[in-house]
């Protein structure tokens, strides 16, 4: 059902009478409602053809970019993310989290009170919207039915003595509420003019105040009483067909208050398309930040598929006309993902993009196909193995916001006090699922920025040695690569290949089969012209791709294919599956030896011991009453051990030996209070027994760094003095 102006105007109204501060509970509750309506907008569709405007020089690009604004339904879209958010804000806010201060709650407010105003602009723009509420949705409803039906609590109605009593109600309050509806000053004295829609609405709840619900009875009835309102000026009934007749509201009444001539259904406005969430602005960023200089962004036309016929002819004929098109729609998840031509005169080969991940170019391998839905499913397939094989773009603002994020969701943790051993192992998750925005360490001489490369990488290292990923034995991750590797679909490898021999103008061009096992091989050798030659070659053999070894990468092919020209013309860069695994799945236990710039250790040897006997002062809390108790004891002696085995061996109380797996590099170069972080995590995610294990960590969360210090010092003293006496004791007698 299309949106209640009524409501537009009452949500906006109590939005801006909220309190300067109000609690997180009354502005979950807003958003929800504001969330709740904005579902119920029918917004149009915009035209699916966009024409970009947009050009390779760098002045038209900022034009383009700054100007290219959200439509209506995009703005739809965002407002409820902005409002998805807020309630996500507010959730954690009444669950007590201390990072969700006053000074958020009142930004969520004055958030709130932007996005109201493009909320109420929106609705206007609903394409039939409604100027009524349906008395048993009012305030003034509800109050009286339910004052009504207290009256008579505890007596037991039959079906018709309830169906009596609310009709009674409604014929009572119709009158009176029907003026209150439509006050003639919001019109300036004239009465509205109903649409069809909202005259349903009134004509439903005037039926439900008669006794008699034979159809040509109450429509004649129901008519009656819309004519009077007319004539006393509460509304216009609207001049269309027969509308202002008694035979329309008997056959609205047979319909159940149905109307599709009239008032059709718009549901299929209300579910969020892919041009509403991907805006044409961020279609072109997402193709342009490929940088993928062999295809052209210049006079681009941007084509939203919606599931209709048109679509399929759209996608069939890219690439066999001379449109620079490209094609935006979802994929298997209802992700936006865009498809353009490769161009050159290929008529079959496409590119394959999705914001955020590594383009792909894939053959649709149609060619002899006559059938145009055999070659539709041909060109879907490949697209979908396409997205399949996807993986994180590197080099670009995701991976340093996915660091900064990590980076504070880690302190966050500590300062809420959520330290757990779930927690933890799901942030260490997540740290090891942010190498896929990292370029592999292997391959940093080939980013774009081998200097950037490296410093995220030792940021991703820092978090995975302070959270204890790095102590995870067997750990295995995946990395992405420089964004020019590996575009080619790994599946559809070259048939043919391409080779230099050393220090000589001789080429060889081999036969290849479907393992990449060589076959059968020419020799060329006819200097410059030996290119040529061996692609004639490759061609006699009905070779697809040829490829040729890239010694700069060490690993894959660069590929070629010949157009429908006749051309032979560079593609991109192939790797098989096996050369992909082996460069991006990197065994975490190789990372630190990977690191080309050793890591700076802030503490010298004797500074690294004093931390560590800080630590065991924090876990332990040694005894100042009684400084040679066994308490103290053990911990001097697990100090010990700690430095000759270099592992820390702890007892819990009940007598079990576990390993706190602590990381020295922490101890070397980290702030004491991301020592105090690491401790607790490791803590947290040990086998100790569940209460020594929260007086553990909140004794490290708690203890001062200097009194720990003190205490060791002075426990090991007096076992010292305590050792000494022993020993005199034991010489004189």
């Amino acid at each position: 059902m299309p949106c209640n102006m009524k409501d537009a105007t009452n949500l906006s109204m109590r939005t801006r009478l909220l309190s300067e501060r109000p609690s997180w509970t009354d502005l979950k509750k807003m958003a929800k409602q504001l969330s709740d309506f904005l579902y119920t907008v029918a917004i149009p569709f915009e035209d699916r053809y966009i024409h970009t405007g947009y050009s390779d020089r760098p002045h038209d690009q900022q034009t383009f970019f700054k100007t290219a604004f959200p439509d209506a339904r995009q703005m739809r879209y965002q407002r409820t993310r902005d409002l998805q958010e807020i309630i996500r804000q507010s959730t954690e806010g009444e669950n007590g989290n201390p990072a969700m201060n006053v000074f958020l709650r009142t930004k969520a407010t004055n958030f709130l009170q932007e996005i109201v105003t493009d909320i109420t602009n929106l609705a206007e723009l609903d394409s039939d919207p409604v100027y009524y509420t349906p008395f048993r949705e009012s305030g003034m409803g509800r109050a009286i039915l339910a004052n009504d039906f207290r009256r008579d609590d505890g007596k037991p109605d039959t079906l018709e003595q309830f169906k009596l009593k609310v009709a009674r109600e409604f014929s009572r309050h119709m009158p009176e509420y029907l003026a209150r509806s439509f006050p003639d000053a919001e019109n300036n004295g004239q009465p509205l003019e109903l649409n069809v829609r909202t005259l349903i609405l009134v004509a439903r709840d005037l039926f439900d105040g008669l006794t008699n619900d034979d159809p040509q009875e109450s429509g004649e009835a129901i008519h009656t009483m819309l004519m009077g309102a007319e004539r006393n000026g509460i509304f216009q009934i609207p001049e269309i067909d027969n509308v202002r007749t008694p035979a329309y509201f008997q056959d609205l009444i047979r319909n159940k208050f149905s109307d599709q001539a009239h008032a059709p259904s718009l549901d299929y406005l209300l579910p969020f398309t892919v041009q509403d969430r991907l805006q044409a602005k961020d279609a072109v960023k997402a193709l342009a930040e490929q940088k993928n200089s062999r295809i052209s962004m210049n006079d681009l036309t941007l084509y939203y598929m919606t599931g209709d016929q048109r679509d399929k002819h759209e996608l069939l004929s890219l690439g066999r006309d001379k449109d620079n098109r490209v094609m935006v729609m979802p994929d298997n998840d209802g992700e936006p993902i865009l498809i353009q031509s490769y161009g050159d005169n290929f008529r079959n080969l496409l590119r394959v993009v999705k914001p955020g991940y590594q383009e792909k170019i894939v053959d649709t391998m149609e060619d002899g196909i006559r059938d145009p839905m055999k070659r539709l499913d041909y060109r879907t397939d490949a697209i979908n193995h396409a997205v399949g094989e996807m993986t994180r773009m590197t080099e670009n603002a995701t991976d340093n916001e996915t660091l900064r994020a990590l980076e504070s969701e880690w302190k966050a943790m500590f300062t809420k006090g959520e330290v757990s051993g779930g927690k933890i192992q799901k942030f260490q998750q997540k740290v090891a699922e942010a190498t896929e925005f990292l370029v592999t360490p292997q391959m940093h001489k080939l980013a774009v920025n081998p200097e950037s490369a490296q410093v995220k990488l030792e940021h991703w290292w820092s978090l995975a040695t302070r959270s204890g990923l790095s102590q995870v034995e067997d750990a295995v991750l995946k990395f992405g690569l420089p964004r020019h590797l590996g575009r080619m679909m790994s599946g559809q490898q070259p048939d043919a290949e391409i080779e230099r021999e050393n220090g000589s103008t001789e080429m060889k061009v081999y036969r290849l089969d479907k393992d990449m096992n060589r076959l059968e091989s020419v020799t060329v050798d006819q200097g410059e012209s030996n290119i040529a030659l061996a692609i004639e070659t490759a061609r006699s053999w009905n070779s697809h791709f040829l490829g040729k070894p890239n010694k700069a990468v060490g690993a894959g092919m660069e590929i070629g294919a010949t157009n429908n020209d006749g051309k032979f013309v560079g593609i991109g860069h192939w790797l098989s599956p096996a050369e992909r695994e082996a460069l991006t799945v990197v065994p975490l236990a190789d990372i630190r030896s990977r690191i080309s710039a050793p890591i700076h250790e802030a503490r010298s040897g004797a500074g690294i011991s004093q931390v560590r006997e800080q630590v065991l002062a924090m876990i332990f809390q040694p005894s100042m009453d009684d400084p040679t108790c066994p308490q103290n004891r053990g911990m001097i002696e697990a100090n010990y051990h700690w430095n000759i085995n270099n592992v820390l061996e702890l007892e819990s109380q009940s007598g079990e030996r576990y390993i706190l797996p602590i990381s020295n590099d922490v101890l070397a170069t980290e702030t004491f209070e991301d020592i105090r972080r690491h401790v607790a995590a490791q803590i947290a995610t040990s086998p100790m027994p569940h209460y020594e294990k929260q007086d553990a960590i909140h004794n490290v969360r708690t203890t001062n760094m200097d009194k720990a210090a003190s205490d060791y010092s002075v426990a090991l003293d007096e076992l010292g003095m305590e050792d000494e006496e022993e020993l005199e004791t034991m010489r004189v007698g």
